[in-house]
């Protein structure tokens, strides 16, 4: 028995990263993974630049119709695979039209931080923050701190 630490070959089995667990990945089922996860981060490299040289709405607007080109992603469960897959690359707003656009009836979220929208007026900067919701509820779990100012669908 052995384990792996990320997704590698060993011993003739593909192991999928989890420490002290091994899966065998035969029949295409990896290429199936390679495939979802160059295919999701693609798509996210796409809106962190739309996101670069447009607008949002505008850069929502491009996504969506390349997604169209995608099957849907209509489980809440697969979304919030792909936001995994995602990791923590690019900004969370990058990640969440990426996500959104890709997911009918689902908006992008805006918030900002409670305390830091308190203190407008002596502190120059206001953290913010973007996820996805899909029939009001967030496809992660969110942290009270932020407050909802705006949405985008």
């Amino acid at each position: 028995m052995f384990s792996c630490l990320s997704m590698s070959y060993s011993n003739g089995v593909w192991c999928d990263g989890v420490m002290g667990e091994q899966r065998a990945i035969g029949n295409g089922l990896f290429r199936t993974q390679v495939s979802q996860w160059l295919t999701d981060n693609s798509f996210h490299a796409l809106a962190y630049l739309a996101l670069r040289v447009s607008s949002p709405v505008r850069a929502m607007g491009l996504m969506q119709r390349v997604a169209s080109v995608f099957h849907p992603i209509t489980r809440v469960s697969d979304a919030r695979s792909v936001s995994g897959r995602l990791g923590n690359r690019g900004t969370c707003l990058s990640r969440s039209f990426a996500v959104a656009a890709r997911v009918p009836g689902s908006v992008v979220v805006f918030g900002v931080d409670r305390e830091s929208f308190r203190a407008v007026l002596t502190r120059p900067t206001i953290g913010a923050h973007a996820w996805v919701e899909v029939d009001e509820l967030p496809l992660e779990v969110q942290e009270p701190r932020w407050l909802k100012v705006g949405r985008l669908a």
